[in-house]
Formats: structure tokens, sequence, C-alpha cells
């Protein structure tokens, strides 16, 4: 399997890949809206509801799935690259889902043919450095992992892996609005108390964390690549209760950060009868996340209209 992933790593392209993915909605030049993130993002956002909504706001164009499940921010990283190097001749605004702030290489992704295609040498000096400042839950295991995979990137065996696994599967490229009926595995009670809990929390600074400071950082840095071409960039938070609320002091930002972990300002993303887990819904919950989106951006069209 390791020879044959080797040797397909060496004359194909990463089915994964964003141009693979991107490819899929043609034609390329009517793609106005692309939205990137983890399954939180694909399981979610209907395209089609929200460029009907988001109509009547003065949005007159198409908007693209393109999540991918276990996507940190090493992977969101790759994946925001990619999609600056295409050009795509009508991007008006990217929507970046900056829940994960990094997600760990373990035994259960250390194989996986993303893990092995995605990571670069200085992923390994910036795990180094999270490490030392002991400012996330990254082990040893963690770092040798992420050695490994980089080892792996640099011969394509990651590549090769997800092409022949692609083959094997007869599966096609891993991109677009997904849905998951999989069985609920919830207790509502326990989400319930776990949703009034979070409530009751006191709202600070995003500045005073480490990790939503970074969440800011990210996305400061897209909106000025992306700003020189006239292309928005907002950030999203996604409708779960393990990441803390924030204020964001400066109000041109703070409207660029969608912080759907709000359940006060939008309990229909909490609603018990529309989740299978603590963290993801079901697909009754995904026009209702869609329409929360498009009503959130409306604000980008009114500023464009002429």
């Amino acid at each position: 399997m390791l020879v044959g992933a080797l040797v397909i790593g060496l004359f194909v392209r990463n089915p994964d890949s964003m141009q693979a993915r991107v490819e899929k909605f043609q034609p390329l030049d009517s793609i106005e809206v692309a939205v990137i993130g983890p399954s939180y993002v694909r399981n979610n956002f209907n395209p089609e509801i929200f460029d009907q909504d988001s109509r009547t706001f003065g949005f007159n164009g198409r908007s693209v799935n393109l999540g991918y499940e276990n996507s940190g921010e090493v992977e969101i990283r790759h994946d925001v690259s990619d999609l600056y190097a295409l050009q795509l001749p009508a991007l008006k605004l990217v929507l970046i889902d900056l829940t994960l702030p990094h997600v760990l290489i373990e035994r259960w992704n250390q194989l996986h043919p993303r893990t092995l295609a995605t990571n670069e040498p200085h992923d390994i000096s910036d795990v180094m450095r999270r490490y030392l400042h002991k400012g996330e839950s990254i082990t040893i295991a963690d770092i040798s992992r992420r050695c490994l995979a980089v080892l792996s990137a640099f011969f394509n065996v990651g590549i090769g892996n997800a092409q022949l696994s692609r083959w094997l599967r007869n599966e096609p490229a891993n991109s677009g609005f997904k849905p998951v009926k999989e069985p609920i595995e919830f207790d509502p009670e326990e989400f319930g108390r776990m949703r009034n809990e979070f409530v009751l929390k006191p709202t600070g600074s995003c500045r005073w964390t480490d990790q939503m400071r970074h969440r800011l950082e990210i996305l400061e840095r897209w909106r000025g690549e992306f700003g020189r071409r006239g292309v928005e960039v907002v950030g999203l938070i996604a409708p779960i209760l393990f990441v803390p609320l924030c204020k964001v002091e400066d109000p041109q930002l703070a409207k660029r950060f969608i912080q759907l972990n709000n359940p006060e300002r939008f309990p229909e993303l909490f609603r018990p009868e529309d989740r299978r887990t603590m963290t993801h819904n079901l697909p009754s919950a995904a026009p209702v996340y869609s329409r929360i989106v498009a009503r959130e951006l409306a604000w980008v069209w009114k500023e464009r209209a002429p």
C-alpha cells in the first residue's frame, strides 16, 4: 500500500486539492463567494439557500461550499493559500471557519490522506513553538507524527494515498455541501445544561486569550492579502459550546468575525432537536444556519451596491 501510494504520488495530483475541489463547480467565472472550513461548514452551509436569501440583500452571484472534514489551522492555511493562488475572476467574498485552531495528529488521523498531503516543514517549527509555550494541548507524540507527515508530504505519499483511496473506493473529490445523517450520539439534557452555563459565562476581550487572538491575526492577514484584489474576507466560529465568546473592540473587525457560538443571539442554532452530537447538527439545521449566515453578511452586498 505504501509503495503503491509513493509511486502514484509521483505522477498524480492531489484529488482533494483546492483546485480539484473548486473545479467541480463550473463555470468558475460565476463563483463570487467561497466558504472554507471543517465539517461545521461542509455539513451546514447550503449554497442554494444562502444564494436565494442573499438576493434580497443585493447579491446576484453564486456561492460554493469548499468545506472539508477535520480542517484545523494547518489545513485551512493550505486551503486559503491555494484558493488565493487560483485567482477566481468573479470572487468577492471568502468566508473562513476558524473554529478549530489546531487539530492534533493522533492515531486516528495520522495516515489520513489530507494530513499526509498538507503538512510542511514550517508546520513543525510552529507546533514546536506552541508546545514550548504550553498554549495548547500539544504532545511529543503529536510533534513526531507531524514530522512523519511532513516527510510523507515531501515524497507525495499523502497525495498518492489520497488518490489510491479514491480509486479503491470509487469516491468523488471530497468537497461540497454534505449534511450528515449519522445516528444521534447526544444527550439533550446535558446539552441544555451546557448551553445555560455557557450563556452565564463572562465575555472578555478576544485579545485576552492566545487562541482567539491568533484567530483574529489569521483573519486580518487574509483580509490584507485578498483585500488588495477587492475581495472581502470574513471569519466564522461554528455554533458550538467549546469555543468561548469574546468581544472584538474594533467595529470594522467585529462585523467580519461572526460568532455563531452565541446561544442568546442565535437560539435557533442551539435547538436540541437539531443536534446529532454536542458539536454537530442534523440536516434539519442546515437551512437555519445558511439563512443566518446570509443575514450576517448582508452588509457586504449593501456596501458594494452602486
